[in-house]
């Protein structure tokens, strides 16, 4: 089945990661890493490359323009693409996803989809291995066998099931030599004549004999001799059913052939043959594969952290591209703090991201920076670093925060710089694995706990002659909490800076302790550990897996386990009697029943926006808009219903702006709410400087919500005509509200100029009234 798409130019220009003022609300974009370049593809005035599931490419005619990205919002079809191949006589791209779905971005913007691999009823595997483009025709190795589809026809042909007895194999390259297709496999090779008939038949598809030793990578063509790469480096040729061995060549990673080029590549160089002269191409980038480039000569080549290369044909005046983003996809934690998203990669114990290097990433006015575990390691004289997976910043100082790792210790950077790292080698710290880490309101003390005994740790900085030297870490020593691992969640109350709340992963259960202000003596403290609560229906709820825990605009701490747990009024945490809610959706059948909400779902995250609402982050149901008492579904986005990259949201991060972060995964990408933070009364230049219309103008051809944000809580907002006419009034519950652009009877309102008018309920002039002026054209 094939669906027909347009790149839209206004999307490309509005929804791609550049910096944009003000942003449609409802609008996306990505912000995908490119630093695993694996694939390339040249096109007739565009290279291809593939990094990490993510696609861009790059404008031959002009290296200076910024490479442009793809991905669902600008109309692919899917996420994750697992390879790419161009036919320049038919001017397509082939983009196949390792879901089986298939994408073909003609030469003039149009995609056509085709998903009959991605709907075939097969028990097996559908990512798409390698990519024969032969004839009128390109062929697909799969984990089953292979598939053929017409390029001039647009539509899939015959599947080759080559297995011995009709049984599936996996192919994992093709190639075309004397007049056969050859199908590689991890330990055979599989033959049959291009011209031969019902190749469908397993048993015209012959086993070669007297294979070298040691497992398959592929096999390629090149001179009337075809070369066979192995697992351990060695290649082989079949010359007059002979294989031999090139002596001269070890240590191979990929071999690669194309428009008569021959390449063989090494881990930090690249071998080539054109036509009778070879040649050398070094580099540091550890290439992946390369690409001549006939009409340009020059060699194209998947650079992996440097991203896509090109270099002329001797090797000289190397230049890489690759757009911005954060340095890896998968992200453990993500927030948002002093006008920065910063997010950590890695996974706990417990989650599919454990074992990801350690990288810091920070997204700051549109641009990306990293601080790389290169940079890390090398600071700190370490080859170990990994599962970064929570971040704390000072509250007076953006470039100074503090990173808790599983397993190799406290991280400390300042300016933006590794600066210090606690250990069980250099610090009483107790234990390498650190769970959470927060600066307590007052910004004096750095609070984490780990796995040691008695669990709960805070950090006094030290200075000396006005220089930042190692701190003192000292240990809060409740028996409640002695020797329980796996901990989920830290914080400290909003009303209180003395209490704070512990969630607990393994062992279940929410921890609360009050010092009363004495850090140096628990005698007078008071705390509690509940591993079990019942609800508002006197139900005795799970005690388990406590994934998530977050402190809502009101107080109330929300749990995410399987399904959501709210404590309100945690102050009574210590009380017997206390009870928690688990929040019902009523159900839309006429019962007057209703369900708990997403019982069924493993919560990953919650995060509050400006409205108090709850965006929820769920392992395999994407991601969740709840109303401020959760018994509303406002939005619920999948892969399958938005661009959202993977439906196991890890974290979630919102700007003061109300774009809402989502950390999959896949990796990162982004949605613009209608919520925003509240405008702090009192700041008189603040509201003026972030009052902000969009659109302003609001033009014939855009139908979305107008967006009026930089509100102070609970202001009064009335759209009036010139002549003072009332045309539409609310109240703002955050920082934003919307308009549709219609009079109270639902009629659009006709061209002119309308004022928008902001007053507090008290009426007082402050900080909070304005006045603006917005012209809508239609």
């Amino acid at each position: 089945m094939k669906n027909l798409k347009f790149l839209s130019l206004f999307i490309l220009v509005i929804m791609i990661s550049t910096p944009i003022k003000a942003r449609a609300i409802g609008s996306w974009r990505t912000h995908l890493a490119y630093n695993s370049v694996t694939k390339i593809a040249v096109g007739s005035t565009k290279v291809y490359a593939v990094s990490d599931g993510a696609l861009f490419s790059v404008d031959k005619t002009n290296l200076s323009k910024e490479p442009e990205t793809y991905s669902k919002i600008q109309g692919l079809s899917d996420n994750n693409v697992a390879n790419i191949a161009y036919s320049a006589e038919n001017g397509i791209l082939l983009v196949a996803y390792e879901n089986g779905n298939l994408d073909i971005i003609m030469d003039n913007g149009q995609i056509i989809n085709f998903n009959d691999l991605l709907r075939k009823n097969i028990n097996a595997a559908k990512n798409v291995n390698d990519i024969l483009l032969y004839g009128d025709f390109a062929y697909l190795a799969l984990p089953f066998g292979i598939v053929q589809l017409n390029l001039k026809r647009l539509e899939f042909g015959d599947t080759y099931i080559i297995g011995e007895n009709a049984t599936m194999a996996e192919v994992r390259s093709l190639s075309v030599f004397d007049d056969n297709f050859y199908a590689v496999s991890a330990d055979k090779i599989y033959k049959a004549p291009t011209s031969g008939k019902n190749l469908v038949n397993y048993v015209n598809w012959e086993t070669l004999d007297n294979l070298p030793d040691g497992e398959n990578v592929k096999a390629i063509s090149y001179n009337s001799r075809l070369y066979l790469l192995k697992t351990d480096g060695k290649v082989y040729v079949l010359e007059n059913d002979f294989w031999q061995e090139e002596t001269s060549l070890a240590n191979i990673t990929n071999i690669c052939t194309n428009d008569g080029a021959l390449f063989f590549v090494f881990d930090t160089f690249i071998k080539y043959q054109l036509e009778t002269t070879a040649f050398t191409i070094n580099t540091q980038a550890v290439p992946k594969m390369a690409i001549y480039d006939r009409k340009a000569s020059k060699i194209w080549f998947a650079a992996a952290t440097e991203g896509l290369g090109i270099t002329n044909l001797a090797g000289n005046g190397t230049e890489f591209f690759k757009p911005n983003g954060p340095a890896v996809n998968v992200m453990a934690r993500m927030k948002y703090i002093n006008g920065r998203i910063f997010g950590v990669s890695g996974g706990r114990e417990w989650e599919a991201g454990k074992g990801v290097t350690g990288n810091v990433v920070i997204f700051e006015n549109n641009k990306w920076k990293n601080i790389p575990v290169s940079e890390i390691q090398e600071t700190f004289g370490i080859t170990n670093c990994r599962d970064f997976v929570d971040i704390a910043v000072d509250k007076e100082d953006k470039t100074h925060y503090f990173v808790a790792s599983w397993g190799t210790g406290l991280y400390e950077f300042r300016d933006d710089k590794p600066f210090l790292r606690y250990h069980t080698g250099n610090s009483n710290i107790g234990n390498n694995t650190v769970y959470d880490v927060l600066f307590d309101n007052n910004n004096d003390r750095l609070w984490f706990f780990n796995n040691a005994p008695y669990g709960v740790k805070y950090l006094n900085s030290v200075v000396e002659n006005s220089v930042p030297v190692m701190g003192t870490i000292e240990t809060q020593q409740y028996e409640a909490i002695k020797n329980l691992g796996w901990g989920g969640s830290f914080i400290e109350d909003k009303d209180n800076p003395n209490l704070k709340y512990i969630a607990w992963v393994r062992s279940g259960g929410v921890f609360a302790f009050d010092n009363k202000g004495t850090l140096d003596d628990v005698s007078d403290d008071t705390y509690l550990r509940r591993n079990s609560f019942i609800d508002q229906d006197g139900n005795i709820v799970p005690t388990t897996n406590y994934f998530c825990m977050v402190q809502d605009k009101k107080g109330s701490l929300w749990v995410g386990v399987k399904g959501v747990y709210i404590l309100s009024n945690p102050h009574n945490f210590f009380y017997d009697n206390y009870t928690i809610q688990r929040p019902k959706i009523p159900k839309n059948d006429g019962s007057g029943l209703a369900d708990y909400m997403l019982s069924d779902a493993e919560i990953n995250v919650i995060s509050i926006n400006g409205d108090n609402q709850k965006w929820i982050g769920t392992k395999t149901s994407g991601a969740y808009l709840v109303s401020e008492d959760g018994t509303q579904e406002l939005l619920h986005f999948t892969s399958e219903n938005s661009p959202l990259i993977s439906n196991n949201v890890r974290s979630i991060a919102i700007d003061k702006d109300g774009e809402v972060f989502f950390g999959t995964d896949k990796g990162i990408i982004s949605y613009q709410s209608d919520s925003t933070e509240p405008t702090t009364p009192g700041e008189t230049p603040k509201l003026k400087e972030e009052l902000h219309i969009f659109p302003n103008p609001v033009r014939e051809n855009y139908h979305g919500p107008v967006a009026i944000k930089g509100l102070c809580e609970n202001s009064i907002i009335k759209i009036t005509d010139i002549s003072g006419n009332l045309i539409y009034e609310t109240i703002s519950k955050g920082g934003m509200v919307t308009w549709d652009g219609n009079r109270k009877g639902g009629q659009r309102v006709s061209t002119g100029v309308y004022l928008v008018i902001i007053t507090n309920k008290s009426g007082e002039r402050n900080s909070c009234n304005a006045i603006k002026k917005m012209l809508v054209v239609n």
